[in-house]
């Protein structure tokens, strides 16, 4: 019965950790590998413990940007390429 029980909770966590790194770690980095060419992707640990570290800082987009960097359904990163990053870093006010 307790094995039952175990299997019961162990089981899940498992197959979602599977599911993680097979959608976000190798198909991810798929896509990642098409928009850069010179990316290499890391060794995935086995692991659901990762977390997100440090402060979350916005960079808020206004029209001059969009008439900049239009969006493209054709390039799932055009607003994640370090053009767009720096472009609205160089603009970025944390006082407004």
């Amino acid at each position: 019965m307790i094995r039952h029980i175990f299997n019961s909770v162990d089981k899940p966590t498992k197959k979602a950790q599977k599911n993680f790194r097979k959608y976000l770690g190798v198909k991810a980095s798929k896509y990642v590998k098409k928009c850069l060419p010179a990316f290499i992707p890391p060794e995935y640990y086995p692991s659901s413990d990762y977390v997100r570290t440090g402060t979350t800082i916005l960079l808020p987009a206004d029209q001059d940007y969009y008439s900049i960097f239009p969006g493209d359904s054709k390039s799932i990163f055009a607003h994640h390429l370090q053009k767009a990053y720096l472009y609205l870093l160089d603009r970025y006010n944390p006082l407004r």
